[in-house]
């Protein structure tokens, strides 16, 4: 079977992590196919199961697992060993031994990092249902020698098929994320992310399609997560697979998974994952009224941002906006186009502008996508927006306005409507509402 990532790099929002020679923008996605950290049969041992890992604040994993020296299902003697990394995942160091036990005395190792020290607590069972703990005070290059810290008459528990951490650190939006790792049937590996400490769980995403068990997950402060799993094409016990990915991967949807239909980002009844956008020196209400989010005028922007999953290429976006009171852009649409933001423009420069900014560095007053139009107060447009990988369209009741080629173009936004990305909607010093917002698969057309 094969991995669900795609092995290829993807930009990173945040900064780099203090890694010496690594450099996460170029690659921040690790594909598991290419990094199988324990190999049955290798290095001396017949297998390898109950993965545990571990993430120091210096950018340094250190795998364990716990290794047999004979076939899984004989008692044969087995140890605890580990491979570190100290450039985030990319490349491990030579197997080494923590532990060595009697047979069938090993299992179940679990691994947390105490952060205001970094000291890494690594606990096991031992023999006659220990419970042993053991640690590390430079990002597991040594341990500690191992000691008893309780015992009980049935065996530790083993690790279960699922895992669960906190993201260290917080999203662009400032909110805390929970991240699980779970086994899904039928044989499959599945990541779930959430945005409001475990209550609900919006986005799910496979990590790997085939045979796998027992994850374990470990966050890098502020910019990605790692997976330690067991997996294999006919069983999972042929190899333990190590993957890293980050937020922007995890909150991507390809186009390709949305409804035919269309999805609605926005039902009229509640703002759902649209939250107030963290525009400097905010102070203007964004309140629910009559079926619409009403954007309150702003010294100088007010607006929302989208907090939920995002589609970056191939889709059409349709919604109605309308100004209540103002004389500028009552519609700011900032959307992805692939890697890179843009903002469709309505209302603005004395409130008749309309265009995206920006193109090649010009905002819409300058660049070849601005036209004047009149739009009038309290009356609804319908507005729709599709984006493919060599164009930008756009329409408004009906009639289209844009329609520009992007091939070989730089796309990008004014820094006033950062707080947008990747996906929002801002006014600026007047009072906006946005109603009916729904998102619509496109087939791109053969180049």
């Amino acid at each position: 079977m094969r991995p669900l990532i795609p092995a290829i790099p993807l930009l990173l929002f945040g900064t780099a992590i203090p890694c010496p020679g690594f450099d996460f923008d170029r690659d921040p996605i690790i594909a598991p196919d290419t990094n199988f950290i324990f190999i049955a049969g290798s290095d001396g041992y017949a297998s390898f199961a109950s993965p545990a890992l571990a993430c120091t604040t210096n950018g340094t994993f250190v795998a364990i697992a716990r290794a047999q020296k004979t076939d899984a299902k004989s008692p044969g003697a087995n140890a605890l060993v580990f491979r570190r990394s100290t450039d985030a995942g990319t490349n491990w160091s030579p197997l080494r031994v923590l532990h060595e036990g009697a047979p069938g005395t090993i299992d179940g190792p679990a691994a947390i990092v105490d952060r205001p020290t970094d000291r890494i607590w690594l606990t096991f069972s031992g023999a006659g249902g220990t419970v042993m703990v053991t640690r590390s005070d430079d990002a597991g290059e040594t341990w500690a020698p191992p000691k008893e810290i309780a015992q009980g008459d049935a065996p530790f528990p083993k690790c279960p098929d699922a895992s669960l951490v906190r993201y260290a650190g917080r999203d662009r939006l400032k909110r805390q994320l929970t991240l699980s790792c779970a086994a899904a049937q039928p044989g499959s590996l599945q990541l779930r992310l959430s945005y409001d400490g475990g209550k609900t769980w919006p986005i799910a995403k496979p990590l790997w399609s085939g045979p796998a068990r027992n994850p374990a997950l470990a966050s890098l402060t502020g910019v990605a997560i790692g997976c330690l799993f067991e997996c294999g094409e006919a069983t999972p016990g042929e190899r333990i697979a190590f993957s890293r990915f980050n937020l922007h991967w995890l909150e991507t949807v390809e186009s390709t998974s949305l409804p035919a239909a269309g999805l609605t980002l926005f039902d009229g009844k509640s703002m759902g994952h649209w939250l107030k956008g963290d525009f400097r020196g905010q102070e203007a209400a964004v309140r629910l009224e009559d079926g619409s989010i009403v954007m309150e005028r702003g010294n100088d922007m007010t607006g929302i941002t989208w907090g939920g999953p995002v589609t970056r290429m191939n889709y059409e976006i349709c919604f109605e906006a309308r100004r209540l009171e103002g004389s500028d852009f009552f519609c700011g649409f900032t959307f992805p186009v692939g890697e890179n933001p843009c903002t469709l423009v309505l209302g603005g420069w004395g409130g008749s502008l309309v265009g995206l900014s920006c193109i090649d560095y010009e905002d819409a007053a300058n660049n070849e996508t601005g036209l004047s139009m009149n739009f009038e107060d309290k009356r609804w447009y319908q507005v729709r927006l599709r984006v493919t990988r060599s164009a930008i369209e756009a329409w408004i009741d009906g009639e289209q306005v844009i329609d520009v080629e992007i091939t070989n173009r730089r796309l990008g936004i004014r820094f006033e409507v950062e707080p947008s990305r990747p996906l929002g909607i801002a006014t600026w010093r007047t009072t906006g509402a946005v109603r009916d917002i729904r998102i619509f698969p496109v087939t791109p057309v053969e180049e």
